[in-house]
C-alpha cells in the first residue's frame, strides 16, 4: 500500500467518522439515543419532536398529579388507629413539658433501697420520666438512666407521686417531666434541689 492509497483510506475513514458523529448529534437532539436507536437516518423520523411534545406533557401532568395525590394521603399512627383522630382542642392540650419535677412534688416519695443493690454496693442517680393526668396523678413512669438494679424501685416510688395540677387559659393540662432519685451510702433520697455532676 503506497502513501497515496493510505491517504485516501484515511480520508474515507475520517469522512465516515464525521458522518457517524453528525448522525449521533442529530439523534441526540431528537432524543433517540436514549432508546438505543442507532444507524438510522434522521430524516426517517420526520416530525418526531412534534409527536413527542404532547407525550412528554401528558407524562409530566400524570407524575405531578400522582405526587400531589401521595402528599395528600395521611398515614395514621398506631395510636390514631386504636383511639381515632384527636380534635383540635385535644391537640392543643398536649402535655406540658416541665423538666425536673423534684421541687414540685406535693408528697414525700416512699423510696426504699433494694437489699440486693445494697449487698452489691450499687449506687447512683436514677432518672425517671413521668406523665401526669390533669389532676396531677402519675399515669406513666419510665426509667431513663441510672443503674438498672434500681429502676424497679424508682418507678414504683414515682408512680405514687403527686404534682400540683396546672391549667393554661383555664384548661387543665397533663404534665410531662422527670424525677431524680439518688441512691448512695445505703439510703435513697429524692433531692428537692438538683445538682448536676
Amino acid at each position: 500500500m503506497n502513501s497515496e492509497q493510505k491517504l485516501t483510506t484515511e480520508s474515507q475513514r475520517t469522512q465516515r467518522l464525521h458522518r457517524e458523529l453528525s448522525e449521533q448529534v442529530l439523534l441526540c437532539k431528537a432524543g433517540l439515543t436514549c432508546f438505543g436507536v442507532r444507524g438510522f437516518n434522521v430524516s426517517d423520523f420526520g416530525g418526531w419532536e412534534k409527536r413527542m411534545k404532547p407525550l412528554v406533557l401528558i407524562m409530566l401532568f400524570l407524575f405531578t398529579y400522582a405526587g400531589a395525590a401521595q402528599i395528600s394521603l395521611q398515614f395514621n399512627s398506631p395510636v390514631q388507629i386504636l383511639y381515632g383522630q384527636r380534635t383540635a382542642a385535644e391537640r392543643r392540650r398536649g402535655p406540658l413539658h416541665s423538666g425536673v419535677l423534684n421541687s414540685k412534688l406535693l408528697n414525700e416519695l416512699e423510696v426504699t433501697y433494694p437489699q440486693k443493690a445494697k449487698d452489691k454496693n450499687i449506687q447512683g442517680r436514677v432518672e425517671v420520666q413521668l406523665l401526669t393526668n390533669e389532676d396531677g396523678e402519675v399515669i406513666f413512669a419510665n426509667p431513663l438512666s441510672g443503674p438498672e438494679e434500681l429502676w424497679a424501685e424508682s418507678v414504683r416510688a414515682v408512680v405514687g407521686a403527686r404534682i400540683p395540677p396546672v391549667s393554661v387559659a383555664g384548661e387543665p393540662m397533663k404534665i410531662a417531666g422527670r424525677i431524680i432519685i439518688d441512691f448512695k451510702n445505703g439510703q435513697a433520697v429524692v433531692p428537692k434541689r438538683i445538682e448536676f455532676e
